[in-house]
């Protein structure tokens, strides 16, 4: 409105038309971009995880195979943490996202329910196998879940791990070779000298690092004899 009342009055050549008029062109598509949001900065960073106009979402009640994730079909090994980076994508499309907050996780990512084109994308990457109902937090999408293990789609093609057992065992130390006979592991930290056998839950977690003093134990007596003792209960 404003641009066409700066224009009344104004005598224009056949070019200068033509510029006013392209002038006129941009300015429309520029507030009808804004109207509708298509100038929204959009990007899928994995299957459960969005960035929209530089805030992060965490998709809600679902959990999808990490990037690098492989699972299992009929057909060999497939890499679904990609494809289903490739779904979410092609689900968001062009956009434009909506997001509906619904907490903040751990990370200080904001939780949501986004849609795009009237499409909830937790409940659709559900639905087609892409990604798990991550009942712990929440059983939103557990009857699609049901659903996509009964047609067999995309994880549920054959054995697959969920993301939150794959993360898990990313995190776990590396598993060590122990001496023959010598298993329990003679662990130094800030509370001393400490052995582990095998039967305690702290074994599978603790590393022997020779260079620190640390060593191998061929039995308890060994150990207490070299100043270790057990963890205190």
């Amino acid at each position: 409105m404003a641009l066409r009342l700066a224009l009344r009055g104004v005598t224009f050549c056949p070019r200068q038309r033509r510029l006013v008029g392209f002038v006129r062109f941009l300015w429309c598509l520029l507030i009808c971009a804004s109207a509708t949001g298509a100038f929204a900065q959009m990007r899928i960073v994995d299957g459960d995880t969005i960035d929209v106009d530089g805030t992060r979402y965490r998709i809600h009640g679902i959990d999808a195979p990490e990037r690098a994730q492989t699972c299992g079909a009929k057909s060999g090994a497939w890499a679904c943490g990609k494809a289903a980076t490739a779904q979410m994508a092609k689900l968001a499309g062009d956009g434009p996202v909506q997001c509906a907050t619904v907490t903040k996780d751990v990370y200080k990512r904001v939780v949501a329910t986004c849609y795009a084109d009237g499409v909830d994308l937790g409940e659709a990457m559900v639905a087609t196998g892409y990604a798990w109902a991550f009942a712990k937090y929440s059983d939103i999408y557990v009857e699609q879940e049901k659903l996509a293990k009964l047609r067999g789609v995309g994880v549920w093609q054959g054995p697959a791990q969920p993301p939150w057992q794959y993360r898990s065992a990313r995190r776990m130390p590396a598993a060590q070779q122990a001496p023959d006979g010598c298993t329990i592991k003679g662990n130094i930290s800030n509370n001393g000298k400490i052995y582990h056998l095998q039967k305690m839950a702290s074994y599978a977690k603790t590393r022997i690092t020779l260079s620190k003093g640390e060593r191998w134990f061929c039995s308890e007596a060994e150990a207490r004899a070299a100043g270790w003792r057990a963890p205190r209960r």
